[in-house]
Protein backbone atom coordinates (compact mmCIF):
# COMPACT_ATOMS: atom_id res chain seq x y z
CA UNK A 1 0.00 0.00 0.00
CA UNK A 2 1.19 3.47 -0.88
CA UNK A 3 -0.10 6.23 1.40
CA UNK A 4 0.15 9.64 -0.24
CA UNK A 5 0.13 12.59 2.16
CA UNK A 6 -0.46 16.04 0.72
CA UNK A 7 1.58 18.87 2.13
CA UNK A 8 2.25 22.56 2.06
CA UNK A 9 6.03 22.75 1.67
CA UNK A 10 6.16 25.43 4.37
CA UNK A 11 5.18 22.73 6.90
CA UNK A 12 7.91 20.19 6.08
CA UNK A 13 10.82 21.64 8.05
CA UNK A 14 11.21 23.02 11.56
CA UNK A 15 12.96 26.09 10.12
CA UNK A 16 11.21 29.43 10.43
CA UNK A 17 11.97 32.52 8.39
CA UNK A 18 13.76 34.89 10.79
CA UNK A 19 12.12 37.85 9.05
CA UNK A 20 8.52 36.83 9.72
CA UNK A 21 6.52 38.48 12.47
CA UNK A 22 6.04 36.78 15.83
CA UNK A 23 2.35 36.25 15.05
CA UNK A 24 3.11 34.48 11.78
CA UNK A 25 5.95 32.51 13.39
CA UNK A 26 3.59 31.27 16.13
CA UNK A 27 0.93 30.15 13.64
CA UNK A 28 3.48 28.57 11.33
CA UNK A 29 5.15 26.75 14.25
CA UNK A 30 1.74 25.35 15.24
CA UNK A 31 1.00 24.20 11.67
CA UNK A 32 4.45 22.61 11.38
CA UNK A 33 3.93 20.72 14.64
CA UNK A 34 0.54 19.51 13.44
CA UNK A 35 2.15 18.29 10.21
CA UNK A 36 4.77 16.32 12.14
CA UNK A 37 2.00 14.84 14.30
CA UNK A 38 0.07 13.89 11.16
CA UNK A 39 3.09 12.01 9.78
CA UNK A 40 3.41 10.18 13.12
CA UNK A 41 -0.33 9.38 13.10
CA UNK A 42 -0.22 7.99 9.57
CA UNK A 43 2.74 5.78 10.46
CA UNK A 44 1.13 4.57 13.69
CA UNK A 45 -2.26 3.83 12.16
CA UNK A 46 -0.94 2.15 9.00
CA UNK A 47 1.92 0.07 10.31
CA UNK A 48 4.03 -1.39 8.95
CA UNK A 49 5.34 1.33 6.69
CA UNK A 50 8.84 0.57 5.47
CA UNK A 51 9.71 3.65 3.43
CA UNK A 52 9.07 7.38 3.53
CA UNK A 53 9.46 9.15 0.19
CA UNK A 54 9.33 12.91 0.24
CA UNK A 55 9.30 15.72 -2.31
CA UNK A 56 11.61 18.31 -0.80
CA UNK A 57 14.73 20.33 -1.51
CA UNK A 58 17.98 18.37 -1.50
CA UNK A 59 19.75 18.06 1.86
CA UNK A 60 16.88 19.72 3.71
CA UNK A 61 16.23 18.62 7.27
CA UNK A 62 12.57 17.69 7.29
CA UNK A 63 10.25 16.20 9.86
CA UNK A 64 9.76 13.14 7.65
CA UNK A 65 13.51 12.52 7.42
CA UNK A 66 13.91 12.86 11.19
CA UNK A 67 10.97 10.54 11.87
CA UNK A 68 12.35 7.96 9.44
CA UNK A 69 15.68 8.02 11.31
CA UNK A 70 13.96 7.79 14.72
CA UNK A 71 11.91 4.79 13.60
CA UNK A 72 14.64 3.10 11.52
CA UNK A 73 12.62 3.45 8.32
CA UNK A 74 14.14 3.92 4.90
CA UNK A 75 13.92 7.46 3.56
CA UNK A 76 14.29 8.78 0.03
CA UNK A 77 14.03 12.27 -1.38
CA UNK A 78 11.85 11.60 -4.42
CA UNK A 79 12.25 15.00 -6.04
CA UNK A 80 14.21 15.24 -9.25
CA UNK A 81 17.71 16.72 -8.76
CA UNK A 82 18.52 19.99 -10.55
CA UNK A 83 20.91 18.31 -12.99
CA UNK A 84 18.21 15.85 -14.05
CA UNK A 85 15.66 18.67 -14.25
CA UNK A 86 17.93 20.50 -16.69
CA UNK A 87 18.48 17.33 -18.72
CA UNK A 88 14.69 16.85 -18.88
CA UNK A 89 14.24 20.43 -20.13
CA UNK A 90 12.60 21.73 -16.95
CA UNK A 91 13.41 25.43 -16.45
CA UNK A 92 14.78 26.44 -13.03
CA UNK A 93 11.93 28.83 -12.30
CA UNK A 94 9.12 26.98 -14.07
CA UNK A 95 6.76 27.56 -11.14
CA UNK A 96 6.65 31.22 -12.16
CA UNK A 97 5.24 30.34 -15.58
CA UNK A 98 1.49 30.47 -16.24
CA UNK A 99 -0.16 27.44 -14.65
CA UNK A 100 -1.00 25.72 -17.95
CA UNK A 101 2.68 25.93 -18.96
CA UNK A 102 3.76 24.27 -15.69
CA UNK A 103 1.70 21.12 -16.18
CA UNK A 104 4.08 19.22 -18.52
CA UNK A 105 6.96 19.88 -16.12
CA UNK A 106 4.88 18.69 -13.18
CA UNK A 107 4.15 15.42 -15.02
CA UNK A 108 7.88 14.81 -15.60
CA UNK A 109 8.57 15.38 -11.91
CA UNK A 110 5.69 13.14 -10.83
CA UNK A 111 6.99 10.29 -12.98
CA UNK A 112 10.30 10.73 -11.22
CA UNK A 113 8.54 10.66 -7.80
CA UNK A 114 6.86 7.41 -8.83
CA UNK A 115 10.07 5.79 -10.07
CA UNK A 116 12.08 6.86 -7.03
CA UNK A 117 9.45 5.42 -4.71
CA UNK A 118 9.09 2.13 -6.55
CA UNK A 119 12.88 1.70 -6.92
CA UNK A 120 13.24 1.88 -3.14
CA UNK A 121 10.26 -0.33 -2.30
CA UNK A 122 10.48 -4.11 -2.07
CA UNK A 123 7.51 -6.31 -3.06
CA UNK A 124 4.87 -6.39 -0.34
CA UNK A 125 6.21 -3.32 1.46
CA UNK A 126 4.25 -0.19 2.28
CA UNK A 127 5.31 3.41 1.80
CA UNK A 128 4.33 6.89 2.89
CA UNK A 129 4.88 9.42 0.09
CA UNK A 130 4.74 13.11 0.96
CA UNK A 131 4.30 15.62 -1.84
CA UNK A 132 2.86 19.02 -2.58
CA UNK A 133 -0.85 19.37 -3.19
CA UNK A 134 -0.41 20.02 -6.93
CA UNK A 135 1.19 16.60 -7.39
CA UNK A 136 -1.11 14.42 -5.29
CA UNK A 137 -3.77 13.47 -7.85
CA UNK A 138 -1.41 12.82 -10.79
CA UNK A 139 0.92 10.81 -8.56
CA UNK A 140 -1.98 8.77 -7.17
CA UNK A 141 -3.08 8.11 -10.77
CA UNK A 142 0.42 6.81 -11.61
CA UNK A 143 0.38 4.40 -8.67
CA UNK A 144 -3.10 3.11 -9.57
CA UNK A 145 -2.30 2.87 -13.30
CA UNK A 146 0.69 0.69 -12.43
CA UNK A 147 -1.29 -1.64 -10.18
CA UNK A 148 -0.33 -0.21 -6.79
CA UNK A 149 -2.90 0.11 -4.07
CA UNK A 150 -2.85 3.66 -2.81
CA UNK A 151 -4.62 5.80 -0.28
CA UNK A 152 -4.74 9.60 -0.25
CA UNK A 153 -4.37 11.32 3.10
CA UNK A 154 -5.44 14.95 2.98
CA UNK A 155 -4.79 17.64 5.52
CA UNK A 156 -8.00 19.43 4.59
CA UNK A 157 -10.01 17.58 7.22
CA UNK A 158 -7.23 17.10 9.78
CA UNK A 159 -8.02 18.76 13.07
CA UNK A 160 -6.29 22.09 13.50
CA UNK A 161 -4.93 22.47 9.99
CA UNK A 162 -5.51 25.75 8.26
CA UNK A 163 -4.53 25.87 4.57
CA UNK A 164 -5.24 29.57 4.61
CA UNK A 165 -3.08 30.25 7.70
CA UNK A 166 -1.13 33.02 6.01
CA UNK A 167 -3.88 35.02 4.25
CA UNK A 168 -5.44 36.93 7.18
CA UNK A 169 -2.01 37.55 8.70
CA UNK A 170 -0.33 39.28 5.77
Amino acid sequence: MIYVLECDHAFQTPTLDPLCSQEIADVLRQQKNLFREEIERVLDENSPIHLIGEETKRDEDTYARAIAEERNLRYVNIDIPKEQRKAAGIPDEYSELPEDHQIPYHRVREKHFYKQTMNQLNPGENALVICGRLHVKPLMDLFVKNGEQSNLITLTDAEGFDWEWFIPRI
